[in-house]
């Protein structure tokens, strides 16, 4: 038995076909290698790149030195507040049984 060969219209499309999709696939794997490499450099100065010193603050600035008074006596006159308080019918009602 003869093998047939591609040597027909339809084999050549084939041929190129097939050629073209390996050429296409290593196009792509060359790109992908050369973004996978710069990323890496570029991660890699990132992390090795030093960050300027944090200065302190010659003086601190107390943020709550102006409320504190004003916010303890909020808190002591909502202690000083009688709760409410609900019947069950009253829940029941407000909530429609949930």
């Amino acid at each position: 038995m003869a093998m047939k060969s591609f040597s027909g219209i339809n084999g050549g499309k084939v041929v190129g076909w097939i050629i073209g999709i390996l050429v296409t696939i290593v196009i792509i794997t060359a790109v992908c290698f050369y973004c996978a490499n710069v990323a890496r450099r570029a991660i890699a100065s990132v992390q090795t790149a030093s960050a300027p010193p944090v200065s302190q603050p010659h003086h601190a600035v107390q943020v709550w030195e102006g409320d504190v008074p004003s916010m303890e006596k909020f808190l002591q006159e909502v202690i000083k507040e009688k709760l409410g308080r609900f019947t069950a019918q009253q829940l029941c009602a407000f909530t429609s049984n949930y």
